[in-house]
């Protein structure tokens, strides 16, 4: 049995509830279970499926739901919360390894893939080449790493916008300067932010 489901992103609810709709299921199954988001998005898309999540952390991102999860009273769970995480194909274990201490058992699910672009868009290499593209929106640490791999020093020619610090930190280390990291970890804020600058 579940205690906790986790989705961390909207795409995740989608294809979860999507599968559970094709199977004869509603969100009746989860009467008994408390519902975690990463983010106010995900929160939201939920409500489409009838579903109200129990834990959205202040600031959308996994180390704040983390917190969130740790400073829960799970007094009624004799070993902890048995939680199941869904997730994409690509992501690091933050999440599942950040609540071990409270939980009974941590399982993760795939709900969906990430697959990679082969070759850069030569019409974005072209407009890089020209300098007409003022920003990047950095959405991940994957989307940081292929976006270097497509585009390499040509992302020194403009300027980047990351979603979060582990994000922008994956930039930094990869040698590109970041010029805006979200805060709150949305893309409203960043879009916002952007505009400020721009």
């Amino acid at each position: 049995n579940t205690d906790l489901l986790i989705f961390c992103s909207v795409n995740g609810g989608k294809h979860c509830f999507d599968r559970r709709f094709h199977n004869g299921l509603d969100s009746r199954y989860l009467t008994a279970t408390r519902i975690a988001v990463v983010g106010r998005k995900t929160a939201t898309a939920l409500n489409d499926f009838g579903i109200q999540a129990d834990f959205v952390p202040n600031d959308f991102s996994a180390a704040g739901l983390i917190q969130t999860l740790n400073q829960t009273d799970w007094s009624d769970q004799a070993s902890g919360p048995n939680v199941l995480i869904i997730r994409a194909s690509r992501g690091n274990d933050d999440l599942a390894n950040g609540i071990q201490s409270i939980a009974g058992d941590v399982q993760q699910v795939v709900a969906f893939q990430n697959r990679d672009i082969d070759e850069p868009d030569p019409t974005i290499v072209s407009e890089l080449q020209k300098r007409v593209i003022d920003w990047f929106t950095v959405t991940s640490s994957a989307t940081a790493n292929n976006l270097i791999r497509l585009y390499g020093d040509l992302l020194h020619q403009t300027r980047l916008a990351a979603i979060s610090p582990i994000t922008a930190q994956t930039l930094i280390d990869l040698g590109y300067n970041v010029d805006v990291v979200a805060d709150p970890h949305t893309t409203e804020s960043l879009l916002k932010q952007i505009a400020e600058l721009s």
